[in-house]
């Protein structure tokens, strides 16, 4: 096995296998010296290429982030990867593929071809989600320590990312993670991605990103999470739980975790009960309708599970 940090004192940052069903699996990761690299997943690991990428005044400094982007065969493109840092700037990584020889990725020097865009963010870029969607442009969501999370598209051609939508978390969004992957992902009236969000000193939240026709996005908090006999608590890490196959937001179970205190929390969603109690004062309406209102899931019950190590 391959040390990544070649012995130096670095830390392993975040990882991103690529997407089930490639041909060519590999794992891209980021170190806390800036750098970018590919592993070779194999026995034994192997690292086939780094580069230097994130910096701020030429000095190297934390990426925090990579992702691969889904494969879009109909558009021929090639394997990209995306990464974020500390230093604000979104870089995007083609990764090509050999003309000729073993099924391997690329050149030597793959990774030092990047673009960058350093205009959508204020602060340090640190999670990267690209969307499961066949449009031209690459679509994102990102956040960051400015507290925002966005919607981007980038042009594969331009190193330029467009924000499409975005919203204040009110804490670093340091964590985004997708509840389920879009049904219709070629839909052109509207699809929307419900995503959990850990937001550092702000808790956790659940919010919907939507895209209405082909080019509108919004996104809408839906429910919030946070210890209200915690100060300060930052929330690092969330994952869910689903309990049924209909993805229903109150029907899955999330867990949180602290990073100062080490507390683990489990919590759900609740429908609001006048919400519940409207729905079956309209249930005749709605047969006929088959469509009834947006439900809004308004409250919120945590259970804390200490964490503590054995002694």
């Amino acid at each position: 096995m391959d040390n990544v940090a070649n012995g130096q004192d670095v830390l392993v940052t975040s990882l991103a296998y690529t997407p089930f069903g490639w041909e060519t699996p590999a794992m891209a990761v980021t170190m806390s010296d800036g750098s970018v690299a590919i592993v070779n997943p194999g026995d034994p690991i192997k690292v086939d290429r780094k580069a230097d990428v994130h910096s701020i005044a030429q000095k190297p400094t934390e990426a925090w982030v990579v992702a691969w982007v889904p494969k879009r065969e109909r558009l021929n493109a090639d394997k990209t990867l995306y990464s974020g840092g500390d230093d604000g700037a979104l870089c995007r990584h083609p990764v090509l593929e050999p003309q000729a020889g073993p099924k391997v990725f690329g050149a030597a020097d793959a990774l030092t071809r990047f673009d960058r865009d350093r205009h959508a963010h204020i602060s340090g870029v640190v999670a990267i989600v690209p969307l499961w969607l066949f449009d031209k442009n690459e679509i994102l969501l990102t956040g960051s320590y400015d507290e925002y999370i966005r919607v981007l598209s980038v042009n594969p051609r331009i190193p330029k990312a467009n924000v499409k939508a975005e919203k204040k978390l009110d804490g670093g969004v340091w964590e985004l993670k997708l509840l389920e992957r879009p049904s219709k992902p070629h839909d052109p009236a509207g699809i929307s991605f419900p995503v959990l969000a850990s937001c550092m000193h702000a808790g956790c939240k659940i919010v919907e990103v939507r895209r209405h026709g082909r080019s509108e996005w919004s996104i809408e908090i839906l429910a919030s999470f946070i210890d209200p006999d915690h100060d300060c608590p930052l929330y690092y890490a969330s994952d869910f739980q689903v309990a049924s196959n209909d993805l229903r937001i109150q029907d899955m179970t999330f867990v949180s975790t602290t990073f100062y205190d080490k507390k683990l929390f489990v919590w759900i969603v609740e429908k609001d009960k006048a919400e519940e109690k409207d729905k079956v004062e309209d249930k005749e309406v709605q047969s006929e309708t088959e469509k009834g209102p947006e439900v809004e899931y308004q409250g919120i019950e945590g259970q804390v599970v200490e964490v503590s190590k054995e002694s």
